[in-house]
């Protein structure tokens, strides 16, 4: 008798009698034939969520996927909303292009209430965001370049960014015309700026219950603090994210125990249930896919097709967040590749996924 499903890999993958570890003996077609209208509907909103997924890191980063009014950025607040130019002062920093925006007929402006910490933000600006998540557990460490161009020294104008957790915001740069001179002058705007900034927000340290499925937002903003006519300038670019404080993350590993496989799975919060999604379809880089990073395969909408309680497939943590099985070695043919993620489910919608992993079974 086989192993929990493994037979779905091998050459007789169809109408198998199977024995899992955690459940009864089931005859399953592992064509997705037999998903019911539950499974249905979990994968068709796996497919909905995979959009946020797919696209949940910043977008147009450096701000070189289009010229003029930024792509994927949102503008608020009146003003300037933003424009993608080529070069001055000392911008861009990487790439061909850079971001440009000014608050002019904005204002009064008024920064945020914790100039390095949390608090309200910036009011009364000209505004530019965008909602992201981390790419893993690792690289929490947001970073970017920005350069203010003050063009109204005696007013009190700013330029601020700030990051959210939707519930927390956090200032992580102020700059204004005390930090004026000191870069190249702008040729376009005729005026002082200040030096090349480089930001660093440890988002680890600053959200220390975030997860890879935090949702922040960051927010550029360039403030008229006494007069709503003249607005300064703010330059941004090189937006990216580097080794920080890691999150603690849902995850689920494959090693080789010699006669035996071991899958463990732990969950950021204890007692979930998941799914160990997993597709042998290798069409591009790990974790590039549209389903959870995952590329499409039949197998995925099999597994979503298993009932609860089916060993390292579909189950459910422990009270400390704790899952591990064994499936013996023999089960699977040596040498196959596969890429797999931890969905994890609670109250019947997708709560949290892990990073996505490729495998080589020995």
């Amino acid at each position: 008798m086989a192993e929990p499903g493994w037979l779905l890999f091998g050459p007789a993958a169809k109408a198998q009698d199977i024995s899992f570890r955690d459940g009864p003996i089931l005859g399953l077609s592992f064509d997705g034939v037999s998903m019911n209208a539950t499974r249905i509907i979990l994968a068709i909103a796996l497919i909905a969520t995979c959009g946020l997924s797919a696209s949940a890191q910043l977008a147009n980063p450096g701000f070189e996927s289009n010229f003029g009014v930024p792509n994927d950025w949102t503008p608020a607040g009146g003003g300037s909303p933003g424009a993608t130019v080529f070069t001055d002062a000392d911008m861009p920093t990487a790439g061909s292009f850079f971001l440009s925006f000014f608050g002019a007929s904005t204002g009064p402006g008024t920064p945020h209430s914790n100039e390095g910490g949390a608090g309200s933000d910036a009011t009364g600006t000209a505004q530019l965001s965008q909602t992201f998540s981390t790419p893993n557990e690792s690289n929490t460490l947001l970073t970017f370049d920005c350069q203010f161009v003050s063009l109204d020294a005696t007013n009190g104008d700013f330029m601020e960014a700030s990051v959210s957790d939707g519930a927390i915001v956090y200032n992580i740069m102020h700059l204004d015309a005390s930090d004026t001179p000191g870069g190249t002058p702008s040729s376009a705007a005729g005026s002082s700026t200040s030096p090349i900034s480089n930001i660093s927000a440890d988002l680890g340290a600053l959200f220390p219950t975030a997860t890879t499925s935090t949702i922040f937002t960051v927010t550029l903003h360039i403030g008229n603090l006494n007069t709503g006519t003249q607005g300064s300038r703010g330059y941004f670019d090189n937006f990216d994210f580097a080794a920080g404080t890691g999150f603690e993350a849902d995850s689920v590993t494959f090693s080789d125990q010699g006669a035996s496989q071991m899958i463990a799975v732990h969950t950021v919060q204890p007692s979930r249930e998941f799914y160990n999604l997993i597709s042998g379809n290798l069409g591009g880089p790990i974790g590039g896919g549209p389903l959870l990073g995952l590329y499409l395969d039949p197998l995925i909408f099999d597994i979503l097709s298993l009932p609860f309680g089916t060993a390292g497939l579909h189950t459910g943590t422990d009270p400390m967040g704790d899952y591990s099985t064994f499936v013996s070695s023999a089960a699977v043919p040596s040498g196959t590749t596969f890429d797999y993620v931890l969905a994890v489910v609670f109250a019947g919608t997708l709560e949290s996924q892990s990073s996505v992993k490729r495998y080589v079974w020995p």
